[in-house]
């Protein structure tokens, strides 16, 4: 989905912007399920990887079930045990659940509250050391969360009742000589609407850091969206770490893992997050294309990727973004001389004795490679001398950028730039005044029917004066009787369609001048619902044969603001 825009936020986007001075290089662990029964065998999985931290949990409810006694025993315990002992370290999870406390419910009692801080500070001293940091609560922005949520409460703020839950645990662990960091937040996504609600409660002040689970098909525009994160803190006045303590997706195939787990482990590298975990080490029954490895301990493509980018790239620290003068071209060097490159088009030529690999670790032919959405790596080179490619203009890695803005049209052709709103799973472009319209950096929405129809606006305004190409997909999500789709120069429709499943639209000689704009504009057909789309737009310098596909990103439902 959708987030948030460099334009509309600091120039730190493009380069990252850490919360806080963070640690030279990004942890990068993975998620594993010992609490869930999975055999200790994979735990030679992990070592295997080289993950050198796990995230996973010891529930409250099994290690307290008579009050204020604590017990670390079974399966689960023993193989997060071993870990340790090999010199690894631990994420744990801590759902604020257990029925001996406040029914069973999300904790509103001070005796409960202190219960789980004993809770925490039992984890610590059964752990010690190896655990770094405790999550409280997971994935708490869902509207129907356990625990946030008492059925039927009334005249009690629940995301008050969390923050001083937070604040409980820290202040208790620390007072026991506790060191591990307490993460706050835990949401599903970069929820930052979500999380400026918690910060307006006292999160800030609560916790040591924060924790996002930036699940998302395409890497890019994870770095806008952290960096308008921490603007929002600063905002709030003190800027917390992150921790990405979950990320990856349910890709459609295995293959399409790896270059996205090494650009956004790039990424949160880049934009100072402290650890990230990938989730996960092994494919779960419902979610076939997550894991390291499948459920019989076969590598895939993403575990190639987590050892690479673990041996070769973060080993050298935290990357830094280099400019090459193409906004639609992204190029980072970790350390002195290895590189990450990918981009709408372009050609970057590296030196003589530079190897170059695929996100699989598998070497690449020559020194030069024509770049794409996938990235490539290069190895012991020098600032690698680049090409300008065909692309001039790229929705998904220019979006938010000076050329390109988003509105909504009414139905009586007046328009309104849509401003950046924080919802409760991501930021997006949008106003309240026209929901559910929205738009993001590869999805959006239009809004209303017939008369009330508001159509979404995707504008491209041209810098100079060119000939070009321009390519569009769209794809509608399944359902409702399709969404009328226009690309339009100025007032002028270029090409237009009733779009009920895919469209794709390619054009030659377009002639744009400075200033000339060319729209996608997305509307309703008769009866509004299920009209959410997938886009993307590329514009080439002619004379090229335009293309361009749409992302893999699943269309979201629109993201209301608790």
């Amino acid at each position: 989905m959708g987030f948030a825009a460099c334009a509309g936020l600091t120039s730190s986007c493009s380069q990252g912007a850490p919360a806080q001075t963070s640690p030279q290089t990004m942890t990068l662990g993975v998620q594993t399920h010992f609490a869930q029964g999975w055999p200790a065998t994979r735990l030679d999985l992990a070592r295997k990887v080289g993950a050198p931290s796990l995230r996973d949990s010891v529930p409250w409810a099994r290690v307290e079930t008579s009050p204020g006694r604590y017990t670390f025993e079974g399966a689960g315990v023993a193989a997060l045990d071993s870990f340790c002992r090999k010199g690894g370290s631990l994420l744990l999870v801590a759902v604020p659940l257990n029925p001996l406390y406040d029914g069973g419910g999300a904790l509103r009692s001070p005796g409960a509250k202190a219960a789980f801080a004993g809770y925490i500070a039992a984890l610590q001293a059964h752990f010690a050391s190896c655990l770094t940091a405790i999550e409280i609560g997971n994935e708490i922005n869902s509207m129907n969360s356990r625990q946030l949520f008492r059925p039927g409460e009334t005249g009690v703020d629940p995301l008050r009742e969390y923050v001083d839950l937070v604040r409980t645990a820290r202040e208790t662990l620390r007072a026991r000589g506790g060191t591990a960091k307490i993460l706050g937040g835990s949401s599903n996504m970069i929820a930052t609407g979500f999380l400026d609600s918690l910060f307006a409660r006292g999160l800030l002040d609560a916790a040591d850091a924060l924790a996002v689970h930036p699940y998302r098909s395409q890497a890019e525009n994870l770095d806008v969206e952290l960096a308008h994160l921490a603007d929002v803190m600063r905002r709030r006045g003190k800027p917390l770490p992150v921790w990405a303590s979950e990320f990856s997706d349910n890709y459609p195939t295995p293959e399409m893992a790896a270059p996205q787990l090494v650009k956004e482990a790039t990424l949160l590298a880049a934009g100072g997050v402290e650890a990230a975990h990938w989730y996960a080490l092994v494919d779960q029954k419902w979610f076939r294309n997550m894991g390291l490895y499948d459920a019989d301990g076969r590598t895939k493509p993403a575990a190639q990727a987590f050892s690479l980018a673990q041996r070769e790239l973060l080993a050298h620290g935290r990357p830094e973004r280099v400019d090459v003068g193409d906004p639609n071209v992204r190029l980072y060097r970790f350390g002195a001389d290895s590189w990450v490159a990918w981009g709408a088009s372009g050609r970057a030529a590296f030196d003589a004795s530079a190897r170059l690999l695929d996100a699989r670790g598998q070497p690449l032919s020559g020194t030069e490679a024509e770049l794409n959405d996938d990235p490539v790596i290069a190895l012991r080179s020098a600032r690698p001398t680049f090409t300008q490619g065909p692309v001039v203009a790229d929705s998904l890695l220019g979006y938010g950028s000076g050329d390109w803005r988003y509105l909504a049209r009414k139905a009586d052709g007046s328009e309104r730039t849509l401003p950046l709103l924080d919802g409760q799973w991501t930021t997006y472009h949008g106003d309240r005044f026209v929901r559910p319209l929205w738009i993001g950096d590869v999805a959006g929405a239009p809004a209303g029917e017939g008369t009330g129809a508001i159509h979404a606006i995707v504008r491209y305004t041209s810098p100079a004066a060119r000939k070009v190409s321009i390519a569009v997909c769209i794809d509608k999500q399944p359902g409702g009787d399709g969404i009328d789709v226009a690309l339009r120069r100025g007032k002028t429709d270029l090409a237009a369609a009733l779009v009920t499943a895919s469209q794709r639209f390619a054009l030659r000689d377009i002639a744009l001048g400075a200033g000339d704009t060319v729209d996608l504009v997305v509307g309703p057909n008769v009866k509004a619902g299920r009209d959410g789309f997938r886009y993307r737009i590329r514009i080439y310098a002619e004379p090229h044969v335009p293309a361009a596909d749409c992302p893999a990103r699943a269309v979201s439902v629109y993201p209301a603001k608790i």
